[in-house]
């Protein structure tokens, strides 16, 4: 897999933070290495995370995509042996056929005219699909039902799709998915009493082996009439699931107001439980999420529940998207118990366009496991400053929020900590107001377009200065 995916790399790095994940079963789903021990704040958190190597993608500047997709790709001329080459709709029966052999793209396909009921393979995909860095165009439903076991890369995809969960995958087990991207839009209808998970490559992410995604795009725009989840990349994430270097522009929305429905810019929903893990790391919104119902919103996960042993690191990512009724820019905690743990570090939020209040992380949980909730080194930027980093959470270090804003106070109730400090928009703007962050690996200060602190890793600017 390393040999396979060595074309898509382009930086190694090296981060000094707690990860997740377990070797997936199948030969075609080695994840990345990462090399990192555990970093939670929380001292009696316990430190179960393997040493492993991150790979990730540079991000290029201004979130440019080298032709729609985040990570560049050079088109192979010839299928490499042991892959079937695809190049018309008719040869994509060949998948349903042999759903656990290696495919590639070796051109662009136009699927108007395919019967999608009958090109899913009916016990799940298990191969590896590469799309050379093709495009599978007019998608009309979910392109795979099931992937277990499987890979897929190097694919973008584009259509209306309506009523179905996802343009790639309804349902994906113990498989890798890396460097594509979904443009167009998924549009969910079934009535009230039918709800479902929707996200653009993955419906449902449901394994105790890990699923690894990284480098993945929406661009693409995700509607739920009635959806219990909508996620930019994926509906609902359970089990063991790593999300790395992944990014939504989309715009989610959920209509019906009669129905809860959880909103996520990377994932919608998390059951993180019988200890399992969930990580994301290099993960970023900048679309907007429409949550007409009173329920929970967050730029990067949208509700969080985390029991039975289960572990959640979010780290180096951040928010620029506007939410129309949400709580969180980063993640949303409902339930999380006291045998688990969550931590959200070098994270920030820097969208102004919110009609309702935001804050870096909430939790509405009166279990004790509150107390097992670490957020350190994040920042908050923004005019509705509601609990400027959380409202409830109290385990925080070394965290900032904008002090100007209409709302002055580090958390719902007032109280005030140590390590929560609120900075002026000039101070925002210097580097040794940010006591405690990493500036040697981790942070850098912006440029004139944006002079606060944002990752190393990560080139984009914003257009616009928003100060």
């Amino acid at each position: 897999m390393k040999k396979r995916i060595a074309i898509l790399l382009a930086l190694a790095i090296t981060l000094s933070l707690g990860a997740c994940s377990s070797k997936p079963a199948g030969s075609n789903t080695e994840p990345p290495s990462y090399d990192f021990s555990s970093n939670s704040e929380n001292t009696d958190a316990p430190s179960q995370f393997p040493t492993k190597t991150v790979i990730l993608s540079v991000v290029h500047p201004d979130f440019a995509l080298s032709n729609g997709l985040i990570d560049p790709v050079t088109q192979l001329a010839e299928a490499p042996e042991q892959f079937i080459p695809l190049t018309s709709e008719e040869e994509f029966d060949k998948i349903r056929l042999n759903p656990t052999a290696n495919y590639i793209l070796m051109a662009d396909v136009d699927l108007s005219q395919i019967d999608f009921e009958t090109i899913r393979p009916d016990g799940g995909f298990s191969g590896i699909l590469d799309g050379n860095g093709y495009t599978v165009s007019n998608v009309n439903t979910t392109l795979l039902g099931h992937v277990d076991g499987g890979v897929i890369r190097n694919l973008k995809i584009s259509g209306d799709l309506i009523e179905c969960n996802a343009s790639l995958a309804e349902n994906v087990e113990s498989s890798t998915i890396v460097n594509c991207s979904f443009t167009g839009s998924i549009e969910w209808y079934p009535g009230y009493d039918r709800g479902t998970t929707n996200g653009t490559m993955a419906g449902l992410i449901s394994s105790m082996e890990d699923t690894v995604l990284y480098s993945c795009y929406n661009e693409g725009s995700v509607f739920g009439d009635s959806s219990t989840s909508i996620g930019g990349i994926v509906g609902r994430a359970d089990g063991n699931c790593t999300i790395l270097n992944c990014f939504n522009a989309g715009t989610l929305t959920n209509q019906n107001g009669d129905r809860d429905t959880d909103l996520g810019g990377i994932v919608g929903y998390s059951d993180t439980t019988n200890g399992s893990s969930l990580y994301l790391s290099y993960c970023r919104n900048t679309g907007t999420l429409e949550n007409h119902s009173d329920i929970v919103s967050a730029g990067i996960v949208g509700h969080m529940s985390v029991r039975g042993g289960g572990q959640v690191l979010i780290d180096i990512c951040y928010n620029e998207g506007s939410i129309g009724w949400g709580n969180s820019a980063i993640a949303y905690v409902e339930d999380i118990h006291e045998d688990s743990y969550i931590t959200i570090t070098n994270c920030y939020n820097y969208s102004e366009n919110l009609e309702q209040a935001i804050n870096i992380a909430d939790c509405s949980s009166k279990e004790p496991g509150i107390n097992n909730i670490s957020i350190a080194h994040c920042y908050n930027i923004g005019d509705a400053c509601y609990g400027g980093i959380s409202g409830n959470c109290k385990n925080l270090q070394d965290c900032y929020y904008l002090s100007d804003a209409d709302i002055d106070r580090a958390t719902k109730d007032g109280a005030l900590f140590s390590d929560v400090k609120g900075l002026t928009l000039d101070e925002m703007k210097k580097q040794d107001s940010f006591v405690g962050f990493n500036f040697d690996t981790v942070w850098q200060m912006g440029g004139n377009d944006y002079p606060y602190p944002v990752f190393k890793a990560v080139s984009y600017l914003p257009e616009e200065g928003i100060g």
